[in-house]
C-alpha cells in the first residue's frame, strides 16, 4: 500500500512486524478512479431469487463466551498507551489509524456491557480518547491523518517516523470512526457533548465528493494534495452507509449494484465488483470483513445480507465439498507478506489469497478467528460454531486471541493484533445484545 496507484479497496496501513521486533512498515494506498459510467447489470431480480441465511436470535453469554471476551480485552490492557490512552493497533507497535480507534471504541463499548470492565474503567480510557482526539494535530488542518503515535499523538508515516506535513486521510477510517462514535453518542448520552465538541473540529463534508467517498493523499514529489475515490465492494457501502447516518450524501457508494457482477464459485453466485486491477489500479477481493462489520455494527440492509449469505454459503459448501474449513477474510499474517486478503474471489479468481498488489499467496490462507466468531454471531449455525470451537481450542494467549490458523496445516498463526480482539468482542456482544445501532437510523 506504499503506491497510490495499488488501493482503494479499503484505505487503510497495515504493519509489517517480524514475530520477534515490536517495529515495522506500515502500508497503504488508494488510486483515483477514471471517469467511467457503470451501468446496472440485470442483477436485481436475481436477489429474489437468494436464498437468505437467517440471522441467529440474541441469547445471554455462556460462561465459555463470557471467558472469550476476557481473553480479548488481555489485548487492550497490554497494548494501552497510558499517555494517550490510545491502543496499539499491532502487539507492542505504537501507531494506529482512525479504522483501529473505532474499532478500540466498538471494543470499549462491548467489554463494558459484558460486564468485563467496570463503569469507571469505561469512562476513564473513552474520556482519554476522546480528549487525545481533540489533541491530535489535523492534516492539511482539516481531518484527522491515516496514522498516529500512540504515545506521543504526532502524525507519522508508515514507518511511525514523525512528520509535520501527514500523509492524508481516509474516508473510510473515518466513517468506522465516525460510527463508532455514534455508537457511543447513543448508548452513553453522558458523552453527547464532548462528542459534538470533538467532531465540529472536522471537516466532515471532504469525506464526500460527487455523492461518493473521497479521501487525502500527499504526494511525495510536490507535497500536493490528491483528491482520491475510496472504496471496493462491501468497504464502500459500509463507508456510505456510516457517513449517510451522518447526514452525509455517499449514496452512489451505498449500493454496489452498479459495479459489480456474480461470479459462480463452486455453484454459488458471489458478487465481485467489476473495477478490475488491469483498469483501476486497485485489488477487488470479496471477503468477509465489511459484512461482517456492517451486521455486527449497524445491522444488514436488504443488499448486505444477500450478499453475506453467497459469502458464507461458498465457503461453507468449500468444506462440505473438500472437508477443508474454511472462514476467510483480510488478516495479519506473522510471516512476509504480513497482511493478506482471503478472498472468496479477486480478479475473477476464486479462493485468491492477495497483497495489495494483487500477487496471490494461497499457500497462506488463513482460518479467520475473528470472522469465525463474528459468521457464529451473526447466523450460529453448526458450521459457525464447528469453526470457532476448532480455532478457539488453539488461538488463546496471554495478550488475547491470536489471527487464526493457517489453512494447509492448522499452524497458529501467531499475530496479535487490536482488530482480531475488537471483532471477538464485538460478536460477543451483538449475540447478546444485536447491533450496536439500529439499521433504520
Amino acid at each position: 500500500m506504499v503506491n497510490s496507484a495499488l488501493k482503494q479497496y479499503r484505505p487503510n496501513f497495515y504493519f509489517l512486524i517480524g514475530l520477534i521486533a515490536a517495529a515495522g512498515i506500515a502500508y497503504y494506498s488508494e488510486t483515483a478512479t477514471s471517469a467511467a459510467t457503470f451501468h446496472s447489470p440485470p442483477i436485481s431480480e436475481r436477489l429474489t431469487d437468494i436464498a437468505l441465511v437467517p440471522l441467529a436470535a440474541q441469547r445471554p453469554a455462556t460462561i465459555n463466551e463470557h471467558e472469550a471476551a476476557q481473553i480479548a480485552w488481555q489485548y487492550f490492557k497490554h497494548n494501552t498507551n497510558p499517555e494517550t490512552g490510545l491502543v496499539n493497533s499491532v502487539d507492542g507497535f505504537q501507531s494506529t489509524t482512525m479504522w483501529e480507534v473505532g474499532g478500540y471504541l466498538f471494543a470499549l463499548i462491548a467489554a463494558e456491557r459484558l460486564q468485563i470492565i467496570a463503569q469507571k474503567e469505561f469512562q476513564s480510557r473513552l474520556g482519554s480518547v476522546i480528549e487525545s482526539l481533540q489533541k491530535m494535530p489535523l492534516f492539511d488542518e482539516r481531518l484527522p491523518n491515516k496514522a498516529y503515535h500512540t504515545s506521543t499523538l504526532a502524525m507519522v508515516t508508515y514507518q511511525n517516523e514523525t512528520t509535520d506535513v501527514g500523509l492524508g486521510w481516509s474516508a473510510l477510517d473515518m466513517a468506522r470512526l465516525l460510527l463508532s462514535l455514534q455508537a457511543v453518542r447513543e448508548l452513553h448520552p453522558d458523552f453527547r457533548k464532548d462528542i459534538a465538541i470533538l467532531i465540529a473540529n472536522w471537516d466532515l463534508d471532504a469525506l464526500t465528493m460527487n455523492d461518493r467517498l473521497a479521501g487525502a493523499d500527499r504526494l511525495t514529489s510536490d507535497e500536493s494534495i490528491r483528491i482520491v475515490q475510496e472504496g471496493r465492494i462491501g468497504y464502500e457501502q459500509y463507508g456510505a452507509r456510516s457517513l449517510m447516518r451522518l447526514g452525509m450524501n455517499a449514496a452512489k457508494s451505498a449500493s454496489s449494484l452498479a459495479t459489480m457482477e456474480w461470479i459462480e464459485v463452486g455453484g454459488v453466485d458471489i458478487p465481485s465488483d467489476r473495477r478490475t486491477i488491469e483498469e483501476y489500479g486497485a485489488i477487488n477481493p470479496t471477503l468477509s470483513e465489511p459484512y461482517l462489520l456492517m451486521g455486527l455494527e449497524m445491522g444488514w440492509d436488504d443488499e448486505s445480507h444477500f450478499f453475506a449469505s453467497q459469502i458464507y454459503k461458498a465457503m461453507e459448501k468449500r468444506y462440505n465439498e473438500l472437508g477443508i474449513l474454511t472462514v476467510l477474510s483480510e488478516d495479519h499474517i506473522d510471516q512476509s507478506p504480513h497482511f493478506l486478503y482471503g478472498s472468496i474471489v479477486s480478479n475473477g479468481t476464486a479462493w485468491e489469497v492477495v497483497d495489495e498488489h494483487g500477487t496471490a499467496f494461497n499457500e497462506f490462507r488463513t482460518v479467520s478467528l475473528k470472522a469465525s466468531f463474528a459468521w457464529d454471531a451473526l447466523f450460529g449455525t453448526e458450521y459457525t460454531d464447528f469453526a470457532t470451537s476448532t480455532v478457539e481450542s488453539s488461538g488463546m494467549r496471554e495478550k488475547g486471541w491470536i489471527a487464526g490458523l493457517y489453512e494447509m496445516d492448522q499452524r497458529p498463526n501467531e499475530i496479535l493484533t487490536l482488530n482480531t480482539n475488537a471483532v471477538v468482542l464485538e460478536a460477543l456482544y451483538y449475540r447478546k445484545f444485536g447491533p450496536f445501532l439500529s439499521p433504520y437510523n
